[in-house]
C-alpha cells in the first residue's frame, strides 16, 4: 500500500498532542516527532481551524478539540464517562444500598453504559455495556431527552411517536415540552410503575451540555419517607461530583 506522507505527519502530531493532558506547545511537538517545524506549525493550524485541535490561550499550549470526541463518538465517550463515573456510582450505590444505572444518548438513542446490582446485598458492577434501551419509560431516558435541543428532540418524536400511556398521556409536542421544561428546572426525573420507583439526575460536562443521565431504581416498597428523602439528595450529591470531575478532565488522556 502507498504511503499518504501529510497523513503519517498529522496522525504523529495528534498522536503526541493526545498522549499528554496537559497539551503541547509547537516546540514540544516538533521535539517529540522530528518533523520539520515549519510543517508542524502548518499542519497544527490547519487542525486548529477544523477543530482536531484548540489552543489554550494562556499556556500556548494545543490540546485535542472536541473534533476529536465528536469523531470518536460512543467509544472515547464511553469510556470517559465511565472512567470518571466509576468511583462515584460504587460510592452511590453503597450509600443507598440500591441498583444504579448510567445512560448516554447516542445516534438518537439512549444506551446504558455501566450499572450496579444488588441482589442479596451483594453487589454486582458491570462497567462495560453499550445497551440499546428505551428513553419513554425510563427516568434517565427522560432526562436525556429533556435536555435534547428542541430540533433533537422533535427528530426522536418523529420516529417513536409521542408517549401516550408510556409517559403521563404525552399527545402533542407542547405537552411534551412543559414537561421536560420541569425536569431541567429540578434537574430530577422520577417514574414508578409496576411496583418500582426510578430516580435520575443530568451529568454535566466543562460547557454544561448533558453527557449522560444517573438514576437508581428500587422497590417502591421500599421508597418510604427516609429512604425517598436519602436517594433524591445521595443522587444530586453524585451527580454534581461527576459532572465537577466531569468538567475539569474532559480531556483527561483515557488510558
Amino acid at each position: 500500500m502507498k504511503k499518504i506522507i501529510v497523513l503519517e505527519k498529522i496522525t504523529k502530531i495528534l498522536e503526541t498532542i493526545a498522549a499528554e493532558p496537559d497539551g503541547c506547545t509547537m516546540n514540544q511537538v516538533v521535539k517529540s516527532t522530528s518533523l520539520q517545524p515549519s510543517t508542524v506549525y502548518n499542519l497544527i493550524q490547519n487542525l486548529v481551524h477544523l477543530r482536531y485541535l484548540e489552543k489554550d490561550a494562556n499556556s500556548k499550549k494545543y490540546r485535542t478539540g472536541r473534533k476529536i470526541l465528536e469523531l470518536f463518538g460512543p467509544i472515547s465517550k464511553r469510556k470517559i464517562i465511565t472512567k470518571i463515573s466509576e468511583p462515584f456510582i460504587l460510592e452511590l450505590a453503597e450509600k443507598v444500598q440500591e441498583s444504579i444505572v448510567l445512560a448516554v444518548f447516542h445516534n438518537g438513542e439512549r444506551y446504558v453504559v455501566a450499572t450496579t446490582e444488588y441482589k442479596n446485598h451483594i453487589l454486582n458492577v458491570n462497567l462495560d455495556l453499550f445497551e440499546k434501551s428505551t428513553c419513554y419509560e425510563t427516568a434517565t431516558g427522560r432526562v436525556l431527552l429533556s435536555y435534547l435541543p428542541q430540533v433533537e428532540l422533535r427528530k426522536y418524536v418523529e420516529k417513536h411517536g409521542y408517549p401516550l400511556e408510556k409517559w403521563d398521556n404525552i399527545r402533542s409536542f407542547k405537552q411534551l415540552t412543559k414537561v421536560t421544561k420541569k425536569i431541567r428546572e429540578k434537574r430530577l426525573a422520577m417514574k414508578k410503575g409496576n411496583g418500582l420507583v426510578a430516580i435520575a439526575a443530568p451529568v454535566t460536562g466543562r460547557d454544561n451540555t448533558v453527557w449522560a443521565a444517573i438514576g437508581i431504581y428500587l422497590p417502591e416498597i421500599r421508597f418510604g419517607n427516609d429512604k425517598k428523602s436519602q436517594i433524591l439528595s445521595e443522587i444530586k450529591v453524585a451527580s454534581e461530583k461527576i459532572s465537577s470531575k466531569l468538567a475539569g478532565e474532559i480531556y483527561e488522556k483515557i488510558d
